[in-house]
């Protein structure tokens, strides 16, 4: 039998490229063109992956980058490649690694 989803998070109507979660699983983060979304997967001590969170469920973060930054890097459109999360073995996961253009 296979496996259904256990949750439903509201998107903001545009294309996920990519989806990438963190080692603890914690954290699950998807990269739309134009932002990020970073989306806790536990709330109030309930894991997202095994049960449904209902009323509890998290909000994601939208990350982006200010208009003022991209005109300071001289970039007229913003188009983030895959995020994901940093690769060291010998810590908890804490930075995000993408590029745009």
């Amino acid at each position: 039998m296979g496996k259904i989803a256990k949750n439903l998070y509201p998107g903001f109507g545009d294309e996920i490229t990519n989806l990438d979660c963190s080692k603890d699983g914690k954290w699950l983060l998807a990269t739309c063109t134009n932002y990020l979304l970073v989306i806790p997967t536990f709330a109030k001590g309930v894991d997202g992956f095994k049960k449904r969170l209902g009323k509890v469920k998290p909000v994601p973060r939208k990350l982006t980058i200010s208009p003022s930054d991209l005109a300071r890097m001289r970039q007229r459109k913003l188009e983030f490649k895959n995020a994901t999360f940093d690769d060291k073995k010998s810590h908890v996961q804490r930075f995000i690694v993408s590029s745009i253009g």
